[in-house]
């Protein structure tokens, strides 16, 4: 059975009680509408309202927040996500500004969770230890080029075995200074410059010419030839 009553406003257009904040769609229009303009006009003492409503009634609303987020979990992420990337700046400004006003308190809690999650510390200590090795330092380095390469718009890469055959051409030493430690590829051009991520633009430096040559394009080949 559907309840009719008037809008208790205009007290002219029906309305349905059980569905209805007792306000007809026009008139609940209207006060949204107003809403909206004083919340504009009054930011501060909008703000300051809400952060009193939400310390008196602080259990209530994160149990109801938590039970929205779990009934509507694909909503939450779609908004999260846009959230994320329309005030990525604001946040990370936010987190560092509350991280040097609060460095202590923030350090005894990290302590403090620490202590409280051994086992998973433990844990995340040896998958850091296992990282470690040259292999998967070399995984960590070819993931990040990957993903700087993408973000510049760089599509075409080169691939393990081609560096592999690379670093064999030249009997696994830098081509600059002939040492045989801790070769990492360098490229001729660099990225910031025009450079590709093709294996033509790629040479094998030890860790130490490749940092002296910072962003200079240096072919150290044609030198060994």
């Amino acid at each position: 059975m559907i309840i009719v009553d008037l809008c208790k406003q205009c007290k002219r257009n029906p309305i349905n009680v059980e569905r209805s904040k007792r306000l007809c769609s026009i008139c609940l229009d209207n006060h949204c509408r107003r809403v909206k303009e004083y919340n504009k006009s009054h930011t501060e003492l909008v703000s300051e309202y809400k952060k009193i409503y939400y310390n008196k009634n602080k259990e209530r609303l994160n149990v109801i927040s938590k039970e929205w987020r779990q009934n509507n979990s694909d909503r939450y992420k779609e908004l999260w996500d846009e959230y994320y990337k329309t005030h990525h700046e604001d946040m990370l400004n936010r987190t560092r500004k509350y991280y040097r006003d609060n460095k202590e308190r923030v350090c005894l809690h990290a302590k403090e969770y620490r202590q409280t999650h051994l086992e998973y510390y433990s844990e995340k200590d040896r998958l850091r230890d296992a990282n470690k090795t040259p292999h998967r330092r070399e995984q960590v380095l070819a993931n990040n080029r990957r993903r700087r390469t993408r973000k510049l718009g760089l599509l075409d890469h080169y691939t393990d075995q081609e560096w592999k055959d690379c670093i064999n051409y030249w009997n696994n030493r830098c081509v600059n200074c002939g040492s045989t430690s801790n070769i990492e590829a360098d490229h001729i051009t660099p990225i910031s410059r025009g450079g590709t991520d093709t294996i033509d633009n790629i040479q094998p430096l030890c860790r130490h010419c490749n940092a002296s040559k910072h962003t200079k394009t240096i072919d150290y080949r044609w030198e060994c030839t």
